[in-house]
């Protein structure tokens, strides 16, 4: 199909307005309080547990106060894990 003699094709004028601070500061705000409900339900849901080296470095960490010096969860000296 063509064009009648006289008449050009046009396309709709697109122009783009400046965004309006107050709604990209409740969209930011909103992004955020959606990021820290996540976080919160996962704190809640999932039950994590101080895993192994944690563990070792917790016990190191006990017996150095009260005077045994840098001795993990096996009797004698600490040689796999160095000081933090």
């Amino acid at each position: 199909m063509g064009t009648r003699a006289g008449h050009r094709c046009t396309l709709p004028l697109v122009t783009s307005t400046p965004a309006d601070p107050a709604r990209r500061s409740r969209d930011l705000g909103l992004i955020l309080l959606l990021a820290l409900a996540a976080r919160v339900l996962r704190i809640v849901l999932v039950a994590d547990v101080v895993e192994t080296e944690g563990s070792e470095y917790g016990r190191i960490a006990t017996n150095l106060l009260q005077g045994n010096g840098y001795v993990g969860l096996i009797e004698g000296p600490e040689l796999m894990l160095p000081p933090l």
